[in-house]
């Protein structure tokens, strides 16, 4: 999915802090991930949350073989960063990689989360590994489970950059806990792993590290310190720092391997209230168009306008693919703005 960097995982266990997530990420659809009923159970007490589709997959068969994607998949991500860096160029600064490991790898869930892997063509309709290395020259690379872990820039796409390329942040929220860093947790603790996602999920920049792999962590880590180093210098010392997020079960842990220049933040269920951690708008693109503003049958304010060019590509096979479309109607107008303002008041 394009943008599934930005969706949360919710874990049913606990309601409270179940819900409590639900409203942070201002969840639009929640989709199990499994058909225990206890995720059923917890699915139909947001019956305001419906599942806007007739079918209870994301890819969904079109009845000749084949399976397509009912939301926007990384297709246009990857097609885009064909047509802007790849086409016509027989030099691009921009690498392509696939990483692969062994299941058995201890890493694995880790490695997952942080550089991504495709489902198989059956499942999906689409053989992505094959369209990258067709369109984008992607390579692959295999990590041994013995190896310390890649070393790459920034001009290096993983699997993972494509659910989060082109995609932008909103200045309406802003998220002044969202400061890069690193989370140190245990790779095969559950909790660890779905804090992880979920903080990334608010568009920070977070490296996992476990201090019983150091070994294969620490060179990628030590790069990973050096760049969130080399930033330029912000106006606030928090800004300059380098959070250091420590989950439930690190509680006091040897951070002498990060030098200088950090913050501590303990993650607990708290950091998740709405008060601490705020989640900000992501969105694909947006533009301004000129309305029509006249009167319903009801003698409401109503406006008419066109919708401005979809930042995807519009081939016949995608048309089935679903997005939202979020609507600002304020102007720049006190007068108007005020007038909007009355007539929500007065039909809410």
């Amino acid at each position: 999915m394009w943008g599934g960097r930005y969706n949360p995982l919710i874990p049913v266990d606990d309601f409270d802090f179940a819900s409590s997530l639900v409203r942070l990420f201002r969840v639009d659809v929640l989709w199990p991930v499994s058909k225990d009923d206890d995720v059923k159970k917890f699915i139909d007490r947001f019956p305001y949350l419906p599942n806007p589709f007739f079918h209870e997959e994301l890819f969904v068969s079109d009845g000749n073989g084949n399976r397509d994607p009912r939301i926007v998949d990384i297709y246009h991500p990857i097609r885009r960063l064909y047509e802007e860096h790849f086409k016509n160029n027989l030099s691009s600064d921009t690498t392509v990689t696939i990483f692969e490991w062994k299941a058995e790898d201890p890493l694995a869930d880790v490695l997952l989360a942080t550089l991504g892997a495709f489902p198989t063509a059956d499942a999906t309709g689409t053989d992505y590994i094959s369209l990258l290395r067709r369109d984008l020259s992607a390579k692959t690379v295999v990590i041994n489970p013995d190896e310390p872990l890649p070393q790459f820039s920034g001009e290096v796409w993983p699997v993972s950059a494509f659910s989060r390329g082109f995609i932008q942040q909103h200045y309406q929220i802003q998220n002044y806990w969202g400061h890069p860093g690193v989370y140190v947790g245990r790779v095969d603790n559950f909790e660890d792993q779905i804090t992880f996602w979920n903080l990334r999920a608010t568009n920070t920049s977070l490296m996992f590290y476990d201090p019983s792999y150091a070994s294969r962590f620490e060179p990628s880590l030590m790069m990973w310190l050096e760049d969130l180093r080399s930033r330029p210098s912000g106006r606030f010392e928090s800004e300059n720092s380098i959070t250091i997020w420590l989950g439930d079960q690190m509680a006091g842990s040897d951070i002498s391997i990060f030098g200088q220049g950090i913050s501590l933040n303990d993650v607990c269920k708290e950091t998740w209230n709405g008060f601490n951690i705020k989640v900000p708008y992501m969105y694909f693109s947006e533009a301004s168009v000129l309305a029509v503003i006249g009167e319903s049958t009801g003698g409401f304010p109503r406006m008419s306008f066109q919708l401005p060019p979809k930042p995807f590509f519009e081939d016949e096979k995608l048309y089935v693919q679903c997005m939202i479309v979020s609507v600002d109607s304020r102007t720049r107008s006190l007068a108007m703005n005020k007038l909007h303002f009355r007539s929500l008041l007065y039909l809410n």
